[in-house]
């Protein structure tokens, strides 16, 4: 998650058969002499074991999600706003929108997330830090060079796995063709890539350069069903 103001991501039952220890009677005295001999006693009849159930040790295979294309290749941006404020980017409409103060936001996140909503933005671009582009809290995402996975399936496993928080731009780690894969709160799989910057500076000869004003992505949306 990016912080805004300082503050803003079968079992296996095993089934075992009882066994009962089963003694076979012997009245066998060792006197075969005798005139009268005690009847052996029956032997008793092992009880039949129950039949083998069936194996819970792998759960069923959960059912796989079936993606439709929502859009494709929308052109999208976030720019770097000024002072305390916050550019957003909620991919499934796709909309931005820009908040001049940060309480602002977090307000919204926070009465959103009171009446148990999902409908808060995905990409987020704050100015504290000095442009630090990142995800908002709860989403899975991956940041990843050029090329990006074209399936939604390949991307959202990407997402899953991809451990994606935020980062500053202000040293320019990301280049022209890398991107994000994302699955935003309404379970939708986006594939992000960045198209252009605008403005800003990349250093050369330092480490750290000055964070774009905006970012343009092209944003494709899957969503699943």
């Amino acid at each position: 998650m990016v912080a805004i103001t300082g503050s803003v991501i079968g079992a296996g039952a095993t089934i075992g058969a009882a066994f009962v220890p089963v003694f076979w009677g012997d009245n066998d005295d060792g006197q075969s002499g005798s005139s009268a001999s005690t009847p052996s006693a029956a032997p008793t009849a092992a009880p039949e074991q129950p039949s083998a159930a069936p194996s819970a040790s792998q759960p069923p295979q959960a059912q796989k999600k079936r993606y439709t294309v929502a859009y494709r290749d929308q052109r999208v941006s976030v720019s770097l706003p000024n002072g305390y404020g916050v550019s957003t980017l909620d991919l499934d409409v796709p909309a931005v929108k820009n908040y001049g103060d940060e309480d602002v936001y977090s307000a919204e996140r926070e009465e959103s997330q009171k009446g148990g909503k999902s409908s808060m933005p995905d990409l987020l671009y704050p100015e504290p830090g000095a442009g630090r582009l990142g995800v908002e809290e709860g989403r899975q995402a991956a940041q990843l060079d050029a090329s990006l996975p074209t399936s939604p399936e390949h991307c959202a496993s990407k997402a899953v796995t991809g451990g994606f928080d935020s980062l500053s731009m202000e040293p320019w780690p990301l280049r022209v063709g890398s991107g994000f894969c994302l699955i935003t709160d309404q379970g939708n799989v986006a594939r992000v890539v960045i198209d252009r910057f605008v403005g800003g500076t990349r250093s050369r000869e330092r480490a750290t350069g000055v964070a774009p004003e905006r970012i343009e992505f092209t944003a494709t949306l899957w969503q699943a069903s």
